[in-house]
């Protein structure tokens, strides 16, 4: 290596350069090079000390740090690669590109540098060391340290060319390196399975011996005959390995065929059934023991956010409140169900347009995640109730005026007091219904239609059904969410057309069901993303002496009524009410969109959570209008347009479920790392609650005691030693 030269090219790319002697020392002092450069006069000179025998480069100057992969550390050469090789697929699997975003370079002692700068780094860290020595296997070099510049540059960035990679990716490093504090080589054990394990723990004759008996021996075999056999002998044992071999065929067991103890023991106890004789000798406790490999998985810090309240008008946030306060009801779960019998009100009437070319409607797909217990109907049904009432006068009044028409028909026409039209059937709110009967209500009630399901599994598994069959129904739900026609064409029976479909769709769902349902595909088409989840972390609520007001629950159901009746008048008014947001709203909707556009294109967000962002672009829009039509009404204003306050508050409510999205997802994640620890064998529930603490110390308290069958209270007592 040319010093002079390669040292002026490092100043030329931003590095602060130093002399190194023997022992990777620095030559001189370099305190002040960690803030400034050297010029290359000043370099030139340096490196004229017959005491420099390389260069180094400071760290934490240019935001340069640098990862020390100290190999050393391990004495076997086998470990050493094997750590290295399980380390770098571990960096590769979890950060997107890390190849075109980190510099490696191989060190004199077979180690590795990896290198990279960011906006945001820390002093020098030792990350990681193994059981077998104090020294640190994984350390950075950061504020305060340097590295020696090395030529063996294994990847394709050099030291010209180091990349700034963003505090997402450098905390995913971090934590993987912290991740293999512990770390203990061990050599690789061939897998033993349980029919081999038997074979070498147990002997033929331990099982035969009940049915058959030695009658003599040489040197190389026993002489067995089976009990009650009228021949001398039955066949033989064979001394060496064990092993048995029948000529008579009068036993279970197959003549002329060497036996092993497995195949004795599977024929004796199974049948001949090989699969299950496996599966109980493993679970006798035969066979190797292999613990599965944990991959790491980042995880983002996920903030409770309690539902933001304050963007309904008064009147309905005090009723919600007291709800909340005398009948334990779920403020989230009450929120979330206004904002979806809002959304139905207006329907088809009211739609927003932030530009010439672009119109929305309102609807919501909301799902309300929670255990059995927690209140989801209860208080779901507290808000719609109003709503449901006004479904059922629906329903009951075109029953009655079926009967009518039903019973005019059967008379000769003669004896008819008058022409009878026929009645049509008109309804809010559907549940269990099929998309062909979902499709002629709708034709009947054009502003829209309602699905509400206390459980919204069936929903979700049926969606699933027919999409598989090839039936298409998972693309006519997602044209139903964007407020396209919607068409059911049959040969028996009238088709049924809608134009503009809206269906905003609201129901319950457990978290294991929703794990469950939520599946690749669900994501893939768009489905999942579209969906609204509402998961407030809840407690069974005890019972509460104070009882709501009367006069509050009639008011309430009252203003419901009244907005529905309001909004009818609208439309018969209007047909079609289109909102513009004002300039000072338009300033707050383009901010948001640039911010959410910011995210997509970035690298601080992961995949699975940037691919609902863009349904926030359209869900802003959707809140805004639900709430400017809530706060018009409910203040006897004239509806016009969206003003900023009403953006702002569709923003917060963005925020609200990108959390709960996040949140689900995190979940997921641990509660599938966790089943992984607790299904490993040998350990006690205390040694697996052990390692679940270390994968993730924020872990769910509730999952893990679910999953190691032990009460909340000794999964607290366990953590509590283990901080200790």
């Amino acid at each position: 290596m040319d010093l002079v030269k390669t040292g002026i090219n490092l100043l030329g790319s931003g590095y602060s350069v130093i002399p190194i002697g023997d022992a990777k020392k620095p030559v001189g002092s370099w305190k002040s090079n960690q803030d400034r450069q050297c010029t290359q006069q000043e370099l030139t000179m340096l490196l004229s000390n017959p005491k420099v025998s390389g260069l180094g480069v400071v760290c934490g100057f240019n935001g340069l740090e640098v990862v020390d992969v100290d190999l050393k550390v391990l004495k076997d050469k086998k470990d050493q690669i094997v750590f290295w090789r399980s380390f770098l697929s571990m960096l590769r699997d979890n950060i997107e590109g890390f190849d075109e975003k980190f510099s490696i370079y191989q060190t004199m002692s077979g180690g590795y540098h990896i290198l990279y700068r960011c906006n945001v780094i820390e002093g020098n860290r030792k990350l990681a060391r193994t059981v077998l020595s104090p020294e640190a296997i994984l350390e950075t070099r950061g504020v305060g340290g340097y590295v020696k510049v090395y030529e063996n540059c294994i990847g394709g960035i050099d030291y010209a060319n180091v990349k700034t990679v963003t505090e997402h990716d450098r905390t995913i490093l971090i934590e993987i390196c912290n991740s293999f504090d512990g770390y203990n080589p061990t050599p690789d054990q061939e897998e033993i399975t349980p029919w081999k394990d038997y074979d070498n723990k147990v002997q033929v004759w331990d099982l035969v011996s009940d049915e058959f008996t030695k009658v003599g021996e040489n040197s190389k075999e026993y002489l067995i005959k089976r009990h009650g056999a009228e021949s001398d002998h039955s066949g033989y044992l064979y001394k060496d390995n064990g092993f048995m071999y029948l000529f008579s065929t009068g036993t279970a067991y197959p003549a002329q065929t060497l036996l092993r103890p497995f195949s004795v023991y599977t024929i004796k106890h199974h049948g001949g059934d090989w699969k299950a004789a496996g599966k109980e000798l493993y679970r006798l406790g035969y066979g190797s023991r292999s613990t599965p490999r944990r991959h790491y998985v980042k995880r983002e810090e996920v903030t409770e956010q309690q539902f933001p309240l304050d963007i309904f008008p008064v009147f309905f946030r005090e009723y919600i409140q007291e709800c909340n306060k005398t009948l334990g009801f779920s403020v989230d779960y009450m929120g979330c169900s206004l904002l979806w019998l809002t959304s139905l009100a207006i329907g088809n009437t009211i739609k927003v347009s932030p530009k010439t070319g672009y119109t929305d409607i309102c609807s919501v797909w909301i799902a309300v995640v929670g255990s059995p217990g927690v209140g989801k109907t209860p208080s779901v049904k507290a808000i719609i109730r109003p709503l449901m009432d006004l479904n059922y006068d629906m329903i009951e009044s075109y029953n009655e005026s079926r009967k009518e028409y039903d019973a005019m028909m059967k008379l000769d026409k003669n004896k008819r007091s008058e022409e009878v039209a026929e009645p049509i059937r008109s309804q809010m709110v559907v549940g269990d219904i099929t998309l062909e009967s979902l499709a002629d209500i709708h034709q009947n009630r054009p502003q829209g239609i309602g699905v509400f399901k206390d459980e919204l599994a069936g929903w979700f598994k049926d969606m699933n059904k027919y999409n598989k069959n090839g039936g298409g129904e998972i693309e006519q739900w997602l044209s139903m969410w964007s407020g396209e026609g919607i068409s059911v064409n049959r040969k028996t029976s009238r088709d049924a057309f809608v134009r503009s479909a809206f269906v905003p769709v609201l129901g319950g769902i457990q978290p294991d069901v929703l794990e469950n349902i939520f599946t690749e595909d669900f994501k893939t088409n768009g489905f999942a993303d579209r969906m609204l989840l509402c998961y407030p972390e809840l407690t069974v609520p005890h019972y509460a002496s104070e009882s709501m007001d009367q006069m509050l629950i009639s008011s309430y159901d009252s203003a419901v009524r009244e907005m529905f009746a309001l909004l009818e008048k609208i439309r018969v008014k209007n047909d079609r009410l289109v909102l513009r947001l004002e300039e000072e709203a338009m300033v707050e909707f383009r901010r948001f969109h640039a911010r959410v556009t910011d995210i997509e294109n970035g690298d601080t967000e992961n995949e699975y959570m940037k691919s609902m962002l863009p349904k926030m672009k359209q869900y802003v829009l959707r809140f805004a209008l639900i709430l400017q039509t809530l706060d018009s009404l409910s203040y006897h204003d004239e509806i016009y347009c969206i003003n900023k306050d009403n953006i702002l508050r569709a923003e917060a409510l963005c925020n609200y479920f990108i959390t709960m999205a996040k949140k689900v997802k995190v979940r997921a994640i641990d509660k599938r790392d966790m089943k992984a620890i607790t299904r490993v064998e040998g350990k006690s529930s205390k040694d697996k609650c052990m390692e679940i603490w270390k994968m993730n110390s924020k872990f769910n308290k509730k999952q893990a005691a679910e999953l190691l069958d032990v009460t909340r209270q000794t999964i607290a007592n366990w953590v509590k030693e283990f901080e200790a």
